[in-house]
């Protein structure tokens, strides 16, 4: 397996959660299921959302052979299959505040890496599941969004984001003061 054979998996992940996000009801989706692996309270569309991204790399897990790590806020870290180098860091619902209060303004949001650091990551895939854009970055090949290129008139060398969501500043100071210096 390479870096663009999960393409189509994140885009069958997308249709899943897509599917998934829109059966629950809005009248249920902020019932509160208890907690995830990252701490934060899952609620009823998350779970919804993991189930059917879960569903997919499940399946390809047991009919492919092929085996990786799944990394997500609910579920934590799982290996499926017999593991291999292969990490994809998942969050079904990025935004899931929103998105339990019916605001269309909430992500599903992939990244595949070959090993387990921020510079292994070969694939970044965001599907905007409010306006339907979708976002896709490869490892030395630049990015798009639906089809598009992004950075032509000037390439970026090197570009690294990490975003921190907490409802509360108290939640959200250690993580800051946690961070490397070059992070602003």
């Amino acid at each position: 397996m390479n870096a663009d054979d999960w393409l189509p998996i994140c885009r069958a992940m997308r249709d899943g959660v897509r599917a998934a996000v829109a059966a629950v009801p809005r009248d249920r989706r902020a019932d509160e299921l208890g907690r995830g692996a990252g701490g934060d309270t899952t609620v009823a569309v998350d779970q919804a959302a993991e189930d059917a991204a879960f569903a997919i790399l499940i399946d390809l897990a047991s009919t492919t052979g092929d085996g990786f790590t799944v990394v997500s806020e609910e579920v934590g870290e799982r290996t499926l299959g017999k593991g291999g180098p292969w990490r994809v860091v998942i969050d079904p619902v990025d935004g899931s505040l929103n998105a339990k209060r019916g605001l269309p303004l909430y992500a599903f949001s992939v990244a595949i890496a070959d090993g387990p650091a921020m510079q292994d990551v070969q694939l970044g895939y965001v599907h905007d599941l409010g306006n339907g854009e979708e976002w896709i970055a490869r490892r030395g090949r630049g990015a798009t969004v639906d089809g598009a290129p992004l950075g032509t008139a000037r390439p970026l060398e090197r570009l690294q984001l990490v975003a921190l969501e907490a409802t509360r500043p108290e939640h959200l100071a250690p993580a800051a003061a946690a961070m490397p210096g070059e992070v602003e």
